[in-house]
């Protein structure tokens, strides 16, 4: 995480994927003065919801609002407070729905707003080894030869944190969970899903198109759809 972005803005928000370690990485470098408080909490949830100017009242800055984007109503009031004070780093938000919270941030914060997109591990966080080199060819050094089998193998295993942290769980059963978690919490409240297999499906095809040519027609072939619905997911 860059703290260059905190000292530069005066709202830092923190976007990603569910469970790739946002909230734990800005639990690590909270300040001893911030304050935090989780809308993944129903009492504060609808307090944040029903009375957002009250809410922010009762907690001074800088404060940390995890899972920000489930009381969208604090948007509006976080910006007037930002505008009239420019003190960096006043207010840190940080959430898993990417589209609704982002829609917010582009509405009442931008230009007040540092954006920070995590994911999960790269290669080299999950070889503990994240020291950067600049190329400089006279001064090559020996690099560890990466057996291609283990870059499949990581690939396929993935690099969600929890993986890593528990060695025991199965790889099947966390995707499984995890993918029915993104539709039930995600997915379902941005899109009139329908057919939940069917959107299983989609995602599975358009997985394995990773990385060849866009082509809407051939996948709403494949998933039994149109083409216009295709685009609209």
């Amino acid at each position: 995480m860059n703290k260059k972005i905190n000292n530069t803005f005066r709202v830092l928000v923190v976007t990603g994927p569910r469970q790739v370690g946002k909230t734990t990485v800005l639990d690590s470098l909270m300040p001893e003065n911030m304050t935090k408080v989780s809308l993944d909490d129903e009492t504060l949830r609808k307090e944040a919801q029903e009375n957002p100017k009250i809410f922010l009242d009762s907690y001074p800055t800088p404060l940390f609002i995890d899972e920000v984007q489930y009381a969208p109503q604090l948007f509006p009031y976080i910006k007037m407070r930002v505008d009239n004070d420019k003190t960096r780093g006043q207010y840190w938000l940080s959430g898993s729905q990417l589209f609704d919270l982002m829609k917010n941030v582009t509405e009442s914060l931008a230009g007040r707003a540092g954006i920070v997109k995590m994911n999960s591990f790269t290669y080299s966080e999950i070889k503990q080894n994240t020291e950067k080199e600049i190329f400089d060819p006279e001064n090559l050094k020996q690099k560890q030869y990466i057996d291609v089998n283990e870059t499949f193998e990581r690939i396929f295993y993935g690099g969600m944190p929890e993986l890593y942290d528990i060695p025991d769980m199965d790889r099947n059963d966390f995707y499984y969970s995890y993918i029915n978690t993104y539709i039930e919490k995600n997915i379902k409240k941005i899109k009139n899903i329908g057919n939940i297999e069917t959107f299983k499906k989609f995602m599975r095809d358009v997985a394995i198109r990773t990385g060849t040519t866009l082509n809407y027609s051939d996948i709403a072939n494949d998933v039994g759809i149109s083409v216009n619905t295709i685009k609209i997911l």
